[in-house]
């Protein structure tokens, strides 16, 4: 999950802004503070508010406009690569960012490709891909897995089989809290997509185990 700049106002309403590396957040023209931090600022009206995106050295890398309301949660994003500020969500403060997760069920089997070839390993590798680098968030046993831009998905490395808790969040919304079998010395590749009425998880052992960088 990325780390949040949360900017609270006098009328009880709030802006987070995330950014994947440290960045300095203005906002109105006046620095805030930098993403990641949980700081003071000056009070934020209902209205209009101009967010920036600067650099270290002062350059502006991207700004926009949000329309904060009264006892209101914004939460926005920085986007690096496309040098632009997206909005994520908007909630009440009263609501809670992330649900209490039902008890995990019991993992399900996962199926192996024809052929493939495990590495001689007691651990096994997986990625999860089908939610946002931006604003999702992936834990397995309460640890955050790192997204893996050379994987395209959140990928975890050195696991114990036979299965792995895992916790995924996107949006501040809980999407899946289960369990996941793996293979030892297998890769598996889960996706996470919204089936029928709830979200699911779907994996396959790929190919052999993803070693961890020595």
């Amino acid at each position: 999950m990325l780390p949040f700049l949360a900017l609270t106002a006098a009328f009880a309403s709030e802006i987070q802004v995330s950014a994947r590396s440290p960045v300095v957040v203005a906002i109105d023209g006046s620095p805030a503070g930098i993403a990641g931090t949980l700081i003071d600022t000056k009070d934020l009206a209902p209205g209009p508010h101009r967010i920036q995106i600067r650099s270290f050295m002062g350059a502006v890398l991207a700004e926009a406009i949000f329309d904060l309301g009264e006892d209101e949660r914004l939460r926005v994003a920085y986007d690096r690569a496309t040098r632009t500020v997206a909005e994520i969500d908007r909630l009440p403060l009263s609501s809670p960012v992330v649900p209490e997760p039902e008890p995990a069920p019991e993992p399900r089997p996962v199926p192996k490709k024809p052929d493939v070839q495990l590495a001689d390993s007691p651990t096994a590798s997986l990625v999860i891909t089908g939610l946002s680098d931006i604003s999702g968030e992936v834990r397995i046993a309460g640890v955050v897995v790192p997204f893996d831009s050379t994987a395209h998905g959140f990928q975890a490395l050195g696991q114990e089989p036979p299965a792995v808790e895992v916790h995924i969040q996107d949006n501040g919304k809980l999407r899946y809290h289960g369990g996941i079998e793996l293979t030892p010395g297998g890769h598996s590749a889960c996706h996470l997509h919204y089936r029928e009425t709830a979200w699911t998880v779907e994996c396959e052992v790929t190919g052999p185990e993803v070693p961890a960088a020595r």
